[in-house]
């Protein structure tokens, strides 16, 4: 079985990073017109934007553990698949419940890139332990310098 090119999973991780980038911080410009839609208070529609985060920090560590357990593909998969949910569910809500709803769960799928993203660069062959520059190790070990 042969693997596809590191680069080509690096595109893909960075694309999919850059979607839920865009996911989360698009609602921003956005809170007074959502208010407004939602019939509620501006107060209240900052919701959609902290629940997301909640979200996703409450996910991140649960989905990196079933990750180990069933494979990081697998899961990834299955968290693009429910961040799809999630998208689908604040498209159709007509209220800021349904739409807090929908942005949590969108979220809980997204909690995979920090993941992600870690386990993907330590097991990339740049990941390989090297020796640290000299300018950054103790005076004892760089040998005679200033502190000698």
């Amino acid at each position: 079985m042969t693997r596809p090119h590191y680069s080509l999973t690096f595109a893909v991780l960075t694309l999919a990073g850059l979607a839920y980038t865009v996911l989360t911080s698009l609602v921003a410009p956005a809170l007074r017109s959502l208010a407004l839609d939602l019939h509620t208070t501006a107060t209240a529609a900052t919701w959609l934007l902290t629940a997301p985060f909640l979200s996703a920090a409450v996910a991140t560590p649960i989905i990196g553990r079933i990750g180990d357990m069933f494979g990081k593909k697998r899961v990834l998969v299955l968290t693009l698949a429910v961040m799809a949910l999630g998208t689908l569910v604040s498209a159709v809500a007509s209220s800021l419940p349904v739409m807090l709803a929908g942005r949590v769960i969108q979220a809980f799928g997204g909690g995979v890139f920090p993941s992600l993203s870690r386990s993907s660069a330590m097991s990339s062959p740049a990941s390989a332990p090297r020796p640290a520059p000299a300018y950054s190790r103790p005076c004892s070990e760089s040998g005679p310098g200033w502190a000698s």
